[in-house]
Order: structure tokens, then sequence, then C-alpha cells
């Protein structure tokens, strides 16, 4: 949270000196999840947004906050930038947190309006080489890139497991989580048995992806997916395929998966 608010200052004082604008006229909007797969995590993200306003407002430099949902979905969110933007008039956007949502809405919303956006969980190795942003720079993430994850995950992965399984969410974040699993995987000598993707919306049962990653039997089900995916599969994973092997990624983090 330390680095979240800092890093927002930090936004929020260049933008001052870049616009040479008052203080009363910087705007940021927020475009984070408070419905779909990665809604546990938007509300926490946004009250930390809200006290680095409140924060730098007790310093004398006042921001004025837009909140939007992005519903973890492009078109809606894509929607929604388009009313930040174009109405509100922001200078930032603090979000998205899926990559899915973020790449989006940066290549038809943000970067050809030069507006900053700033994602504090978005992971795709696209965001560091988005054609739309090139020559540009105006998409940032304070989180590392699934080039990163994804090797580590695969050695990681190697030194316990021959086989392996990923059953992931089809969008950049999943798309690319998974490829650089499989290949760091494969580097070490593992062999990856299965690569099954999923819809990015939420489904009651998710049977028919399970059978396929399954069918080999690996020795590890990587889950590559949000939580409101991945406690649906985890449990029917062991309740119906009597599997217990995973491995979690950092979309996989919430409170709900332990229980």
């Amino acid at each position: 949270m330390r680095k979240f608010l800092l890093l927002f200052g930090v936004l929020i004082v260049s933008l001052a000196f870049v616009l040479s604008a008052p203080a009363a006229e910087i705007k940021v909007g927020t475009l984070l999840s408070h419905t779909g797969p990665l809604k546990e995590f938007g509300p926490n993200l946004q009250n930390g947004v809200v006290l680095a306003a409140k924060q730098m407002g007790a310093a004398g430099f006042e921001i004025q906050l837009i909140h939007e949902d992005s519903e973890t979905s492009a078109i809606p969110a894509t929607n929604a930038a388009k009313k930040l933007v174009e109405v509100d008039r922001v200078v930032a956007i603090v979000g998205a947190l899926a990559s899915g949502v973020t790449v989006p809405v940066a290549e038809s919303v943000t970067s050809p309006n030069n507006v900053i956006m700033i994602s504090p969980a978005s992971t795709s190795p696209l965001i560091t080489i988005l054609p739309a942003d090139q020559g540009k720079d105006f998409l940032f993430r304070t989180c590392p890139s699934d080039a990163l994850q994804g090797v580590i995950a695969g050695r990681m992965a190697a030194d316990y497991n021959k086989t392996a399984a990923v059953l992931y969410v089809n969008n950049p974040y999943g798309q690319g989580l998974a490829e650089q699993f499989k290949t760091s995987f494969e580097q070490k000598g593992g062999k990856v048995l299965a690569m099954v993707p999923h819809d990015e919306k939420a489904a009651e049962s998710y049977n028919a992806e399970l059978k396929k990653a399954l069918a080999d039997k690996p020795d590890r089900l990587a889950a590559f997916s949000y939580p409101e995916h991945a406690k649906i599969y985890l449990k029917e994973a062991i309740e119906f395929f009597k599997f217990r092997h995973f491995l979690f990624c950092d979309g996989t983090k919430s409170q709900d998966i332990p229980k």
C-alpha cells in the first residue's frame, strides 16, 4: 500500500507540472473491478486511491476522483473509460485490473487521447510492448510482467514435477502467463500435457475443461485464472476428479481459495 500511495503521489505531482493546471482542476479516474471475476479486489484498491487523494489534499493539493466499474470486462470498461476521458476530462486513470481489460482500454481510449493509465494489477507481457502506446509511453503498471512470473513458476514446478497441465483464463493475462509457464517448465525438462483455456466470464461448472486438462494424469495442474473461476473448478477437481495437486498464481490469490 505504501508503494502504491507513493506512486500515486508522484503521478499526480508530475501531471500538475506537465499540465501547468491549478490543483483544483486535476481530475483522476479509477477503473477498477467492482463486479465480475475480480470483484474481490476492486473495493480495497479504490480505498487506497481515496486515501492517497486524501493525503494529497491534506498537503494542499486537491484531487477530484471519479470512480467507474470496469466490470472485469473489455466492452463495459472501454465505455466507462470513454466517459472518464471525453465527459469527465480526467488526466489519468488508475486501473484496470485484468490485462484483458487494460489492453483494449489503452488501445482504444487512453493512449490515442494521451491520457495516462496506470494499472496496479495487469501482468500481461503485451503491456510492455503494446503497439498502440509505442512512442507515447502513457501506459504503466506497478506490478511485474508475467514474463517474470511465468518463468519462475515454470522453474519451481519443474523442481517437483515431471508433467503439468494448465487451465487458464482466455485473455491476455491467462494466455501470456500460460505460454511463459510452458516454455520455462519444458526448458527445465518437464512436459506440459495440456493447455486448456476457459472463457473470461465465470461459469457455473468447468467439468469439460477439467476433463481435458486432467485426461493424461498430470503431476500438477496450474490454475491461471481469477478467483471467481478458480474457486469453482478447484472445488470440482477435488470433488469429482479426486485431484489435489495445484500450482497457483497471483490471479488466484483470494481468501476464498483455501476455504
